[in-house]
């Protein structure tokens, strides 16, 4: 880990809507895509599966899927819910105050644009990167996200509200069409490390209705 210093010219609270607020979105559309698929390759703790997800770059909102054995399991955002599954599909709702306030926050590393308004303080790693450390007033702790010095994407994030640790690391990003994604991808939480490669990148126009919901019980649920 680092220790944060102040950059002489990085050192303002800013707030969100600010124009200099540099850019944390992880995926990133630079034409008229807005819906964008991915296929990867999983590894969690050794066991090795496949994870589909669907984003949309607009809003934030997301579905994911994995399957890995035993270790299978699916999350999402709809816009309004955070939902995770079992690795039987069965679906639970976020309600816990603190984890749902924190899956809001991160999509907007996906795109979403409020209406939730962090204090947004700029800083500079010891080895040059820019590191913007995210406030949400309602969370117990700040999110820092550090860009690259060279190439200003996201790199790393690291959050610890609500008790719970989470360690991303974002690699060789790479332009598919008009979407820029990281096809290397890890994720440290109490619960281990996952580890992703992107397979296929499919720049969509449209989705279906109902494509972010969390997933209907499974048929041997009554």
């Amino acid at each position: 880990e680092y220790c944060l210093r102040r950059g002489p010219a990085l050192s303002a609270r800013l707030p969100a809507a600010a124009a200099a607020l540099p850019d944390v979105r992880v995926i990133r559309a630079h034409g008229a895509t807005r819906y964008v698929r991915l296929l990867q390759d999983i590894d969690v703790d050794g066991v090795r599966g496949t994870e589909t997800s669907l984003i949309d770059l607009a809003t934030g909102r997301y579905a994911e899927r994995v399957s890995a054995g035993p270790l299978s399991s699916g999350d999402g955002f709809d816009g309004t819910r955070t939902w995770g599954s079992d690795a039987t599909g069965m679906a639970i709702v976020e309600g816990n105050a603190q984890a749902r306030l924190d899956g809001l926050a991160w999509a907007h590393f996906l795109g979403r644009r409020g209406p939730e308004h962090p204090v947004v303080t700029v800083m500079r790693s010891p080895r040059g990167d820019v590191v913007v450390r995210l406030r949400y007033p309602a969370l117990s702790a700040p999110i820092d996200v550090t860009l690259d010095r060279r190439t200003g994407m996201v790199r790393d994030i690291e959050d610890d509200s609500g008790g719970e640790a989470t360690r991303a690391r974002y690699s060789d990003y790479r332009r598919v069409r008009d979407v820029v994604v990281p096809f290397q991808h890890e994720v440290g939480t109490r619960f281990g490390v996952a580890r992703e490669r992107v397979r296929v990148v499919e720049p969509l126009a449209t989705v279906p209705a109902g494509a972010f919901d969390p997933p209907p019980p499974p048929d041997d649920v009554v």
